[in-house]
């Protein structure tokens, strides 16, 4: 049984294989997620310097992304509460 153990045990990894390439592709991908956040940043700076009324437009755009999750919320707060209302009609006739 000890043979059969020693013949399917996985030979370790060599230097330079496929667990070194693993691992730099890994790097590689973390340092390039860290770069487009960096740019990412880079261009809303700017943004932000260049235009006088960015904080302004920015509060407009979340105003109107808050009213606009509002009246959402209550359009659907008015289909539950008409549903309970048809269904509280519908028991007591």
């Amino acid at each position: 049984m000890s043979e059969q153990a020693e013949q399917t045990a996985p030979a370790p990894a060599a230097p330079g294989t496929g667990a070194t390439v693993k691992d730099e592709a890994a790097r590689q991908l973390v340092a390039l997620a860290g770069g487009l956040v960096f740019i990412a940043a880079a261009v809303v700076v700017e943004r932000a310097a260049s235009d006088p009324d960015f904080a302004r437009s920015l509060r407009m755009r979340a105003a109107r992304a808050v009213e606009q999750l509002a009246g959402l919320t209550m359009r659907r707060a008015a289909e539950v509460a008409d549903r309970a209302e048809q269904v509280y009609k519908r028991d007591c006739a």
